[in-house]
């Protein structure tokens, strides 16, 4: 029985390691993900504010440097 108890101690012990880096890799693509927004979109005196994902996007796309 402790054999038993030990090998679930040690994979719990790497199912939290694991998880553990999969949410500090997903932090670091979401600040990234906000960096690229943030020096995308022009600092116009405040946030603005979209009713959709699609326009959002629209507007990005519009105001992209490197837009055709």
């Amino acid at each position: 029985m402790a054999d038993i108890a030990s090998l679930l101690e040690d994979h719990r012990k790497a199912l939290s390691a694991d998880f553990k880096s999969t949410i500090s890799t997903l932090e670091a693509k979401l600040d990234r993900i906000q960096a690229t927004v943030l020096s995308i979109v022009p600092k116009e005196g405040g946030k603005k504010r979209f009713s959709s994902v699609a326009e959002a996007k629209g507007y990005i796309a519009s105001i992209r440097p490197d837009a055709d």
